[in-house]
C-alpha cells in the first residue's frame, strides 16, 4: 500500500511501515488521527461533503507501480544500481516529478527512503535517485545517489541534505573505446565538503583489454574546494616526445593546448623505469563535485599520458607547482 503523507516534498509510505489513519481533505492528502481530532465541527462537515461527492479514493499514478518500487528498493539495498535502473526504465518518474513542487520520497519498511529528484541546469534536466538514510525531512547519514540514466553512481555520507564526508563515485559507462575494447568507467574516492571534492582522492580507470596488460590505472591527486591541485604544467610545445597511454588517440590530438597534470600513478614508473603515467586535464579550474552540487559534470574526461621520467620533453621544461 502507498499512502500520501505530505504535499510539498511528497512523502510516500510503502508496505505498511507507517500506518496513518484518518480522512482525506480536499487536496487528497491524508490526515493523521491527531489532526482529525483537532478539526472543528464545520471542518468535519466539509470533509464529509467532500467524501460524498468523491467517487472512491484518490489514486496517484505511482500506486500502479508498487511492485516495481519494491524491486528498486531491493536492488538498491543490495547495491545493484544498474539493475535498479533497468526497473526504472519501465516507470515514468519524470511525469510524476513534473506535477510536483519537490522530490518524491518513498519510505521503505527498513526505515530507509527511496527518493526521486529533478535537477535543472539551464535548459537541461537530469533525473536522480537517492536511496539511504533520511531524518528531519532531509538526506542524513549514508546514502546512494545515482542517475536514472546510465551515467553516474555515487555513495557516501550526507549531512543536512548535502554530501559531506567520505564519498565514492563512478561513471557507469566507458569513457573511451580502444579499437573494439572499452576503457572505463572512472572511479574516484575521497572526501567531499558541501558536495565539492576536497582533499586527497584516488582515481581508478578500468581497462578491459584482452591481454596481459589489462590492469586498471590508478592515480593519486587532490582537490581544494572542488578545484584540482595542479602538480605541474605541460605547455603545448613541451609535448612532442610524450606518448599517449591507452586512449587510442594519435599523437598531436591536443597539439597547441596546455595540459595540467593533476594526478600521477603511484605505481609508476614502469618496469623499465623510463615512463610515469599521468592524469591530465585541459582546465584545472573546472569544478568537480557530486552531481547536482556545484558542477554540471562531476568529473572532466581525463587525458592519460605516459611521460618520460628523466630528460624527456614535458618534465625538464615543466612548470612545477609546489
Amino acid at each position: 500500500m502507498i499512502k500520501v503523507a505530505a504535499a510539498a516534498a511528497v512523502v510516500l509510505v510503502l508496505g505498511g511501515f507507517v500506518t496513518v489513519l484518518g480522512s482525506r481533505n480536499s487536496t487528497g492528502v491524508e490526515k493523521t488521527a491527531e489532526q482529525t481530532e483537532g478539526i472543528t465541527a464545520a471542518e468535519a462537515t466539509a470533509e464529509e461533503t467532500v467524501e460524498e461527492v468523491t467517487e472512491g479514493p484518490v489514486k496517484e499514478p505511482w500506486e500502479d507501480y508498487e511492485e516495481d518500487i519494491q524491486e528498486i528498493i531491493r536492488c538498491c539495498e543490495a547495491g545493484e544500481y544498474d539493475e535498479a535502473r533497468d526497473v526504472l526504465r519501465g516507470i515514468r518518474v519524470y511525469e510524476w516529478l513534473e506535477e510536483q513542487d519537490g522530490p518524491i520520497i518513498i519510505e521503505a519498511e527498513n526505515g530507509k527512503v527511496l527518493g526521486f529528484y529533478q535537477l535543472e541546469n539551464g535548459d537541461k534536466i537530469k533525473y536522480m535517485v537517492y536511496y539511504g538514510d533520511y531524518a528531519d525531512g532531509e538526506r542524513q547519514g549514508e546514502g546512494a545517489w545515482f542517475s536514472q540514466g546510465n551515467t553516474y553512481t555515487g555513495f557516501g555520507e550526507w549531512e543536512s541534505g548535502v554530501p559531506n564526508g567520505a564519498w565514492e563515485a563512478a561513471t557507469s559507462y566507458a569513457i573511451q573505446t580502444y579499437g573494439s575494447v572499452d576503457v572505463g568507467p572512472v572511479h574516484m574516492s575521497g572526501t567531499v565538503h558541501d558536495g565539492l571534492w576536497d582533499g586527497e582522492v584516488t582515481i581508478r580507470i578500468e581497462k578491459r583489454f584482452d591481454s596481459a596488460y589489462n590492469e586498471d590505472d590508478t592515480f593519486a591527486g587532490s582537490f581544494t574546494d572542488g578545484k584540482w591541485d595542479v602538480i605541474y604544467v605541460m605547455e603545448a610545445d613541451d609535448k612532442a616526445e610524450l606518448s599517449f597511454s591507452y586512449r587510442g588517440m594519435g599523437e598531436g590530438t591536443y597539439e597547441g593546448m596546455t595540459e595540467y597534470v593533476v594526478a600521477e600513478d603511484p605505481y609508476s614508473p614502469n618496469i623499465s623505469g623510463s615512463l610515469k603515467t599521468t592524469y591530465t586535464v585541459l582546465d584545472p579550474e573546472e569544478c568537480c563535485s557530486v552531481v547536482g552540487f556545484g558542477a554540471e559534470e562531476w568529473l572532466p574526461y581525463p587525458i592519460v599520458r605516459d611521460v618520460p621520467v628523466e630528460g624527456g620533453a614535458g618534465l625538464e621544461d615543466a612548470v612545477i607547482i609546489g
